[in-house]
Parts: C-alpha cells; sequence; structure tokens
C-alpha cells in the first residue's frame, strides 16, 4: 500500500540527513573539505525546502503527509485460510483506504556502521471500504456473502526494517521487513447470508475473529510490499555516492573521539588530580567505632576512551540522537587511605585501584533546528568491567586488610561514576561547542 512510498522515501532521506548532521558537528574543517560540506548543505537543503516550521524545526510528519496519497485506492486482494476449524477464500476489491494522512512517525533508528533501520510509525485511525466475496466457515461456523464491506483500524503500528550492506562504493538494501499491527479492529460485510438476523450474527463472529482476517490480508500482501520496497529503495539509493560522503563511516565519530583524548592529555585530565576529592567511611565493628577515609586520589586512564559498540542514529522528537557505547581499556586509581577503630588503632597507606574494561554510554542530540549545534546530553558508566585492589601498609596476615579492602571498594564503587564524567563530560562538550558547523548553517 502507501505505507511502501512512505518508507522509501524515509530511508532515502533519513540518509543524506545523518550525513549532515554528523559531518556538521564531528568532522572538523581540517577532516572534511569546506567544499564539500557546502555541497552537503545544499543538497540537505533543498530536500527539507518547505518542511521547516515557523521556528525552523524540521517537520518531518508534514514532509511525509504532504506526499501520501489519501484516500489511496486498492485494487483486489485474494485472501484465503484453510485449517480444521476456520477455512475460507474470498477476495477484497475495489477498495479505499483513507486515513493515511493522520500518520506520524515514533521513532527512526540507524545502526551506523552496518546501515540497518528500524522504523516506528503510527496511524491512529484507518478505514477500509470497498467490495468483498467471501464463502468457507470461521471457527465451524459457514460464513458466505458478496456485498459492500468496512474495516475500521485504530491505533495502528507500523514497523519497517531494512538491512543494507555497502560494496565497491554502492549501498544497496539487501532485505525488507515491513509489519503492521492494529490496536482494535471493527468491521461489518452487507449481504451476508442475504442479511437480516443470521448477517448480524455473522458479523458478529467475524469481529471476534478480526485479527485473524487482517493476519490473512497481510500475509497475502506484505511480501510483495516489501519486494517492490526493495526495489525502489535501491533505484533512489543509485544516486548516492557512498564514496564521496559516507552516513556510516564510524571514522567520522570515531574521530571526535580522538580529539576528545587528545584534548583530555592537553586539560591535564590524565593524569587527574583529585585534589579536593576527600571519601570517607564509618562501621561498627564489635562495639568499636571504625571510621577512615580516601584521600590525594590520581586518576591514570582517562585518554584510553575508545568506542566498543556500534553507534545508534535516532530520530525522535524532532531531534536526532546519536548513541555511543565507549570504553576504557585501562585504568588506575590511587588514594592514600587512613583508618582508626576507636582511639587505640590507627592505620595509613596507599590504595591502588585497577580496573579493565570499564563500559560507558554517550548520548550526542542534535535538534533538527535551522542553526541547532549538536550537544552532549549524557555521559554514564554503565559497568565498571573487571575491578581488583591492591593495598599498601599492612601485611598480608593483618585483619585490617579485609576491613580496609571492603569498606574502600565499596566507597569507590559508589564515587567512579561521577570521578571519570566530571573531566570527560567537559572535554566532550568543549569538543563540540568548537565545531562551527550548525544544522543548515
Amino acid at each position: 500500500m502507501k505505507n511502501m512510498r512512505l518508507m522509501c522515501s524515509l530511508h532515502n532521506y533519513l540518509i543524506i540527513i545523518i550525513t549532515f548532521a554528523s559531518l556538521s558537528t564531528i568532522v572538523s574543517n581540517q577532516a572534511i573539505s569546506g567544499k564539500l560540506i557546502k555541497d552537503i548543505s545544499q543538497r540537505v537543503k533543498k530536500l527539507l525546502d518547505g518542511n521547516l516550521d515557523e521556528k525552523g524545526v524540521l517537520n518531518v510528519n508534514k514532509w511525509f503527509n504532504d506526499n501520501l496519497q489519501d484516500p489511496y485506492y486498492i485494487q483486489t486482494i485474494n485472501i484465503s485460510e484453510s485449517g480444521a476449524l476456520t477455512s475460507y477464500k474470498g477476495y477484497f476489491r475495489k477498495m479505499e483506504l483513507t486515513g493515511l494522512k493522520s500518520f506520524y512517525i515514533e521513532s527512526i533508528e540507524l545502526n551506523v556502521g552496518s546501515l540497518d533501520f528500524n522504523v516506528t510509525a503510527r496511524i491512529p485511525n484507518l478505514l477500509l471500504t470497498g467490495q468483498y466475496k467471501l464463502k468457507g466457515k470461521i471457527a465451524v461456523l459457514p460464513v458466505s456473502g458478496n456485498g459492500s464491506f468496512w474495516m475500521n483500524f485504530t491505533n495502528v503500528l507500523v514497523t519497517c526494517v531494512t538491512n543494507f550492506n555497502i560494496n565497491n562504493g554502492v549501498i544497496k538494501a539487501t532485505e525488507v521487513n515491513l509489519d503492521t499491527i492494529p490496536g482494535e479492529i471493527n468491521l461489518h460485510f452487507d449481504d451476508l447470508f442475504g442479511g437480516g438476523a443470521a448477517s448480524s450474527f455473522s458479523n458478529t463472529i467475524l469481529n471476534v475473529l478480526s485479527h485473524s482476517l487482517f493476519d490473512g490480508i497481510k500475509s497475502n500482501t506484505l511480501p510483495n510490499i516489501e519486494k517492490q520496497m526493495k526495489t525502489r529503495i535501491n533505484d533512489r539509493l543509485k544516486i548516492i555516492n557512498i564514496s564521496r560522503f559516507s552516513p556510516t563511516s564510524d571514522s567520522l565519530v570515531d574521530g571526535w573521539i580522538g580529539k576528545v583524548q587528545a584534548m583530555i592529555k592537553e586539560r591535564g585530565y590524565d593524569p587527574y588530580f583529585l585534589v579536593n576529592d576527600t571519601k570517607t567511611f564509618s562501621a561498627n565493628l564489635i562495639g568499636s567505632q571504625l571510621s577512615g577515609q580516601l584521600f590525594n586520589g590520581t586518576l591514570n586512564g582517562l585518554s584510553t576512551l575508545t568506542r566498543t559498540g556500534p553507534i545508534k542514529a535516532i530520530y525522535v522528537n524532532d531531534s536526532l540522537l546519536l548513541e555511543i557505547t565507549m570504553g576504557l581499556e585501562r585504568m588506575t586509581s590511587t588514594f592514600d587511605w587512613s583508618l582508626s577503630i576507636g582511639t587505640f588503632l590507627h592505620r595509613s597507606g596507599l590504595l591502588t585501584f585497577n580496573l579493565t574494561n570499564l563500559s560507558t554510554f554517550t548520548r550526542l542530540i542534535q535538534p533538527l533546528q535551522r542553526g541547532a549545534k549538536m550537544e552532549l546530553e549524557s555521559f554514564s558508566i554503565v559497568d565498571l568491567g573487571h575491578l581488583w585492589l591492591d593495598v599498601d601498609g599492612l601485611g598480608s596476615g593483618d585483619y585490617i586488610l579485609e576491613i580496609i579492602t571492603n569498606l574502600a571498594l565499596n566507597s569507590f564503587k559508589s564515587s567512579i561514576g561521577d570521578i571519570v564524567a566530571q573531566p570527560v563530560h567537559a572535554v566532550m562538550s568543549e569538543t563540540l561547542s568548537q565545531q562551527k558547523i550548525t544544522f543548515l548553517s
């Protein structure tokens, strides 16, 4: 149906938007020529002409709704099912589908690198009218009729997943999976059993099994739509020279991460000295008050931040999000420690925390509004990876070793997220603010 044209346009246009949004804020003028940026900018401006609202925000829904045919006319769909309880044959023809212009996009996800798209959209209300012929049995009850019908679908979920590959500089869709899931279905068939009470009863049965009928329609239509979508998408993608500007290049983001690494060192964050950051802890040990602190901390390894997973680009709420999984290959942190038990015992020494495979989550946001810059929305620690502790100042048989180890580890785990996030967040924000190119600048 019209969903085919809608999704084809969506994939074609979104590739260019994501390309420009990435280039405009991640790649510096030294990394890519001003001529190429200007060329991409002109392409995007032409593509989006007339689709910005009065505030300069990209109206993606208007973009597609203006090109939707509503009502949409469908010629003939044959349906059939064969089973022990339910079996029927029939067709729908001369159909008119209305309500497509109420379509709106909930989200668009792109796995940058593999170029896999996942589009989610909603249609609040669809009405399908036309002529039908049906004969068979549903739940062992015979049904037959020939006349007019209508089906009303509400809260229709539309999903489309498309897989791509790039070969010799050419990008192609390799697989398209389309699905539609209605929330509620109401239907009515005129002249079932010639009308009257029997017709009313049969329509009640059909409404109970309306989703089964709808699935029958889908199984007879979606494979052909998916095939046509794949052909149409690839026809449109022929105009994109992937070797000239690649919307899937991981190197764009990796180049930005490289800048973050360099600036961490330039700003003196590796090593990162926690001069005014003292961690205190206390506990009760067999009637005695135990208290201790970690101080004079030093963090090493922040500049080893690297990307460890795929990049995901998401369109939602008039913005483009880039979600990046990164990790610290190796990080160590040293603290002076002191521990007192009551007024009789005092110990001190040096603690060294060692971490490997620490995992972080970063989300960048690019508002699709004229003049808007990409910004850092969030940076957080999601997994500490493997953590172990070396304690200096105690003997291996000293019972204080276990106490200081447990208390220090708990204190460090609860604070490491804030310790790492502060300098990294500052550097990421600074590298993004240095970019002079904005969306549709």
